[in-house]
């Protein structure tokens, strides 16, 4: 599907251009120019530095602060959360709390997190204006950093914007669990994030 609309979107720019050369003025829709815009840049990341520096960019010029990373530059793992309680603006004590639960759960199956590469998305800021540009920047980082395991603890309202599965693609190596703040909610949810983690112990073993 989207291989198809960028089709229709480069049949469109070639009728554009046809009509300027022609002397008739048209512009085309502003999400598909920032569409085209990532499209040329995207050529140009050889690593995940330049999609980070490209990221910044584009944040500070849209005045838009929506996606944040840990430092890792490389990983197996690639976790992304979406609750915005995770980003520093937020109640410090809830992000401690938080963060105290996701190192245990992952220390449980003897890994740290300072080794998993962990993205985190304010997903108040998710918009029908920047998604397409958001989803690509995600893609680069898969891309770049090719984790063998993705782990999706994003809510379900950032599952309707974006289908990380989708991204990713290796379904075997893909794990929705619940994240800390969700949790927190539910303590009932412990149970299923536990065997999603035995689960990921298991494949890391295979490994």
């Amino acid at each position: 599907m989207e291989h198809k609309n960028e089709k229709q979107f480069l049949s469109l720019k070639n009728y554009c251009n046809f009509l300027i050369d022609l002397g008739i003025n048209v512009s085309l829709p502003l999400e598909n120019h920032t569409v085209s815009q990532f499209e040329k840049n995207e050529n140009k990341f050889d690593t995940v530095v330049d999609i980070d520096n490209y990221l910044k960019k584009w944040q500070i010029k849209n005045d838009s602060f929506i996606i944040t990373r840990n430092n890792n530059v490389s990983s197996e793992i690639m976790l992304i959360m979406s609750n915005a309680h995770n980003l520093k603006k937020f109640d410090q004590l809830a992000i401690n709390q938080e963060m105290d639960l996701l190192n245990r759960m992952f220390g449980a199956i003897g890994q740290n997190l300072n080794d998993i590469l962990i993205i985190n998305i304010d997903e108040k800021k998710i918009n029908e204006n920047n998604i397409y540009e958001s989803k690509k920047i995600i893609s680069s980082y898969i891309l770049k950093v090719k984790p063998k395991f993705f782990i999706d603890m994003s809510s379900d309202y950032f599952k309707k914007k974006i289908d990380l599965l989708n991204i990713f693609s290796n379904s075997n190596n893909f794990f929705r669990m619940p994240s800390p703040f969700e949790i927190y909610k539910n303590e009932n949810l412990k149970r299923q994030a536990w065997t999603k983690l035995k689960l990921l112990k298991a494949r890391l073993n295979d490994v």
